[in-house]
């Protein structure tokens, strides 16, 4: 990632002077856990520059922020999903808010991480807000999402579309993989939340780069796990945002002494004998 900051050598006396100035006057807008509200930095995003959260959206985040974490940032829009929040300077009492809603459940673990059940909510992003007793808040904009479109079972295949991807969220087993169909009129370069790290869900970012009409299968999806994914080169364009929720492969019931399938039949050879 391309430093923030100028090379102080090659700045003339004046410069360096004005340069100072203008950082003492701006402050550091990484947030520190003493910060009274962690809030995203004020400048543009760029490719790789400004962040809105921390590992819960595709959007690139400063190196040295210090902000939440929200695992799993999906849930019901009935709520009663069990989230756990990671942060620094969490004390006993905290609430946390989902939008402009109270958690069901607060559990302050320790002091860097809760644990929370979370509400029922409309559809959309709805931003994280862990605030102490003492009115000290941290705040994860657009930290949790309910969902946005039905999710979709019996599938594994999405399709990008001029419009987005259809389905936009899908379910499948554990085992599977997911096939990304690319007729769009624009390349796409498919990876796993978050942006730019991709590290949520490695499986999706086999994946890569899809030029227009081309496709391309995931690795199998071994463990539960609700992935997010999102076009590397367009992070924040929620119009191709996407989700995979894969769920555990249900147990075979056991079977009784003498069940099972029926061995497979000797087969003959060329003069007409079974073969043992």
């Amino acid at each position: 990632m391309r430093s923030l900051s100028p090379d102080l050598n090659y700045l003339t006396a004046g410069a360096c002077l004005a340069f100072l100035a203008a950082l003492s006057a701006c402050g550091d807008r990484r947030m520190s856990p003493t910060s009274p509200t962690l809030v995203a930095p004020a400048f543009s995003h760029a490719h790789h520059g400004a962040v809105v959260g921390d590992r819960v959206s595709p959007l690139d985040h400063l190196p040295g922020h210090v902000g939440l974490s929200v695992l799993p940032n999906y849930g019901s829009a009935l709520g009663g999903d069990l989230v756990t929040i990671t942060g620094t300077g969490f004390v006993p009492g905290a609430t946390v808010m989902f939008g402009l809603t109270p958690a069901m459940t607060v559990t302050v673990v320790n002091d860097t991480t809760i644990t929370a059940t979370s509400p029922a909510g409309l559809e959309g992003w709805v931003d994280i807000v862990v605030t102490n007793p003492s009115g000290q808040a941290f705040t994860l904009a657009g930290g949790f999402i309910y969902p946005l479109d039905q999710t979709v079972t019996g599938v594994t295949t999405v399709t990008f579309t001029p419009t987005g991807p259809m389905p936009r969220a899908i379910q499948i087993m554990a085992g599977s993989s997911v096939t990304i169909v690319n007729n769009d009129l624009v390349p796409h370069d498919m990876r796993s939340n978050p942006h730019p790290f991709h590290w949520d869900c490695p499986e999706l970012n086999q994946i890569g780069f899809l030029a227009a009409g081309a496709s391309g299968t995931s690795a199998p999806f071994m463990a539960a796990a609700t992935c997010g994914f999102h076009d590397h080169n367009d992070p924040e364009n929620q119009n191709v945002w996407a989700r995979v929720v894969i769920v555990p492969t249900p147990a075979l019931p056991p079977q009784a002494p003498g069940e099972g399938p029926a061995p497979a039949p000797y087969p003959d050879n060329s003069y007409g004998y079974r073969v043992r």
